[in-house]
């Protein structure tokens, strides 16, 4: 016997996809983000001294959960910018791609 799919579940299974360009880029902003995320916690384990030290330029303090490290500022601009832009990549391609769907997938009432 052949079960056969409530229309809400085809509709969710035959609906639209994003174009490529969308999908693409919402990918490359979670890939930018981990990566953002991977540089912090390598900072933590790196040799970055605990105190700032303003003769090797590692005063910009980066804090995760009370463990605070010193980086320079080439560090701490790509350690945030990975994060930050990844972020917002990620999130404005998903935004963008929310934003031209045709029509919107309800749920039926519960019985």
């Amino acid at each position: 016997m052949v079960r056969r799919l409530p229309e809400w579940a085809c509709a969710i299974r035959d609906r639209e996809k994003p174009p490529t360009w969308i999908r693409i880029t919402i990918a490359v902003g979670v890939v930018w983000f981990l990566l953002g995320n991977w540089m912090f916690e390598a900072a933590f384990h790196q040799h970055n001294p605990r105190h700032p030290d303003p003769a090797t330029g590692h005063v910009y303090s980066l804090n995760n959960h009370g463990a605070v490290v010193y980086v320079t500022r080439h560090d701490a601009v790509r350690i945030w910018g990975g994060l930050i832009g990844g972020w917002l990549t990620g999130a404005g391609a998903m935004a963008l791609a929310l934003s031209k769907r045709q029509e919107v997938l309800r749920f039926p009432p519960p019985d």
